[in-house]
């Protein structure tokens, strides 16, 4: 048999020691570093503003631009983040029609800055962020709630269909 000397002093030693870390992790304001794809592609005048718009929702970067000696055609150099890659590819595939194919090659990772668990305290940042549920949301905070919904893990979202048909079973008398 195992004989603990310590009693329960071993199980809060380790619950105290889990909490610390915990903590000290959260107060060094951690970001997300986030996987990035170098985008290559060629997009010709019709096709360049559905190419902007697509990066846009996609929050790519546009790294360089040129436009190619005699042709109208335009090179453009971005950095699209890993999560969002798949969705611009079979954007841009779809809505340019096949004239326009991006190259994606991996980058390397850049750090989000924003910060996943921010909410606003003062007077400043609720006029510039607002109160409650009215909150604008967070890119960090979203890509967290995405890999744990992929996972399996809790998600801190409201899941509440339809008010009307949530019921108790309580008989009433």
């Amino acid at each position: 048999m195992f004989n603990d000397t310590f009693g329960s002093l071993s199980g809060q030693v380790i619950s105290i020691v889990k909490e610390l870390c915990r903590k000290a992790f959260l107060n060094a304001q951690p970001r997300i570093a986030e996987g990035m794809y170098q985008c290559s592609l060629v997009a010709n005048p019709e096709n360049y503003g559905i190419v902007y718009n697509l990066l846009n929702k996609s929050r790519g970067k546009v790294i360089s631009e040129e436009c190619q000696d005699g042709t109208n055609y335009f090179l453009l150099e971005t950095l699209i983040p890993l999560v969002t890659s798949f969705e611009f590819h079979k954007s841009v595939r779809l809505q340019c029609q096949g004239m326009t194919y991006p190259q994606l090659v991996f980058n390397g990772f850049l750090i989000n800055e924003e910060d996943p668990f921010f909410i606003p305290t003062t007077e400043e940042e609720l006029e510039d962020h607002g109160i409650g549920d009215i909150l604008p949301e967070n890119p960090a905070k979203v890509l967290i709630e995405e890999v744990r919904k992929r996972k399996g893990l809790i998600v801190d979202k409201k899941i509440v269909i339809d008010a009307d048909k949530q019921r108790t079973h309580k008989r009433n008398k």
